[in-house]
């Protein structure tokens, strides 16, 4: 979101020519059969309302990431009713929450941050602790993208948009986030707040509803909040030991399909 302030040319490019590009090169291709395009949780007209967003709900979006990609949503149900009505292919869009896992060390990102901060031992400046957000480990947003695409395969009646969040209990502040991961950390804790005002505004609060998910393809979070914080400090712990990356998300991906194994089971 904030880099899109400083560069929305860019986002606009990327996000709404990106996917026109994308689905003029694939509507000759017979083989397809189903399309995912992943958007974002923020495509929604969020006035702070505090309601917990249906894929049914108005597209919006204030500042330029938001609204290229609710752009994206636009381009693709044109495509869609233009273009592929006929050809028995699924054309759906996903909206994850906000995802977190070890691995990432993008800007501006709260998790990286945070570990950045801890890493170097330096002081960690909190924007907005008291924003809310539908945080999940990223495996869950992935996992359930692969599932949309086998459910919606050659299915058109299928398609459309779909929530990917959490339960609504882990839908929690971003200083909750912090406290647990600090918690995760042996209790480091250089933590400060911003004081500022800061011109590149985001939305306070940002809940999702999965409810379609759950219903189509039986999509069910297997990790809590506390959990997913815990595995993605983890794996930034032991990174920082010496353990190769790939071996981490190789692991990370094996815990995750054993316990979605044992629950389908039970």
């Amino acid at each position: 979101v904030r880099a899109s302030y400083d560069n929305p040319l860019e986002s606009f490019n990327i996000n709404v020519l990106g996917t026109v590009n994308l689905l003029d090169a694939l509507r000759n291709q017979d083989t397809m059969k189903s399309f995912i395009c992943i958007t974002t949780d923020k495509v929604y007209e969020n006035n702070d309302q505090n309601v917990s967003f249906k894929e049914t709900d108005n597209l919006g979006g204030s500042d330029p990431y938001s609204a290229s990609k609710a752009c994206s949503e636009l381009v693709v149900n044109s495509y869609r009713n233009s273009f592929y009505k006929n050809l028995y292919v699924s054309l759906s869009t996903v909206r994850a929450g906000n995802v977190i896992g070890g691995g990432d060390w993008s800007k501006d990102r709260l998790i990286p941050d945070f570990v950045k901060a801890w890493q170097t031992d330096s002081e960690f400046v909190i924007r907005n602790p008291n924003s809310i957000r539908p945080w999940q480990h990223v495996l869950e947003p992935l996992n359930a993208y692969v599932e949309l695409a086998e459910k919606t395969w050659g299915k058109s009646a299928l398609e459309g948009s779909y929530n990917i969040g959490p339960d609504s209990r882990d839908e929690i502040s971003v200083q909750k986030v912090i406290e647990l991961g600090c918690s995760d950390l042996d209790g480091w804790n250089r933590i400060s707040f911003q004081t500022s005002f800061d011109q590149k505004k985001e939305a306070e609060t940002l809940r999702l509803n999965s409810e379609k998910a759950k219903q189509l393809f039986g999509y069910m979070p297997l990790f809590n909040v506390a959990t997913a914080i815990q595995l993605t400090i983890n794996w930034y712990r032991e990174y920082y030991s010496g353990t190769d990356a790939l071996s981490l998300c190789e692991n990370d991906i094996e815990n995750f399909s054993t316990l979605k194994g044992k629950l389908r089971n039970d």
